[in-house]
């Protein structure tokens, strides 16, 4: 695991994983939905529902990491600190026709474009390219330190 940005070795180990036609709803993507305050909502028992930001959410709690707890990609444009773009950077984008947010990580630039892996991208986790001029926000996560300080005290008094 990378140690620096542990959330993109999860988010590559997790690559493929894809919504499923019809009522039916992909198990992983409603998992997603319970780092978010969607969790036991009925919308968090679709797939249908726009699901970048939860999955984002997932990926970064997973890995040691707050998150703004929402299924808004927006919340992510003031979340964390401020970053240059980076591998693992999470860059929020405008949508286009509407006034909403996508968010996802970048990977790398690529012919003028943007390389990033996050979900919901053409109904999958997978990684795409999008416009350097649709950038809205470049972020970089905030470590748990209360969830390091519980791991630290547990290997402590297991010595």
């Amino acid at each position: 695991m990378n140690n620096e940005t542990p959330w993109m070795t999860w988010l590559e180990k997790n690559k493929g994983w894809h919504e499923v036609a019809g009522e039916e709803a992909n198990p992983f993507i409603i998992d997603c939905f319970n780092y978010t305050s969607l969790k036991g909502n009925k919308l968090a028992l679709s797939d249908e529902t726009a699901w970048c930001a939860a999955l984002a959410c997932a990926a970064l709690e997973k890995n040691g990491y707050l998150s703004p707890h929402s299924a808004a990609a927006i919340a992510f444009d003031n979340y964390g600190t401020n970053s240059t773009i980076k591998y693992g950077a999470i860059l929020t984008f405008k949508r286009t026709g509407g006034s909403g947010r996508h968010v996802t990580f970048f990977v790398k630039e690529e012919f003028g474009y943007l390389r990033c892996i996050g979900g919901n991208q053409k109904d999958a986790l997978k990684e795409s390219l999008f416009p350097k001029h649709d950038v809205m926000a470049i972020r970089w996560p905030v470590k748990n330190l209360i969830s390091q300080s519980r791991t630290f005290l547990r290997k402590k008094e297991a010595k």
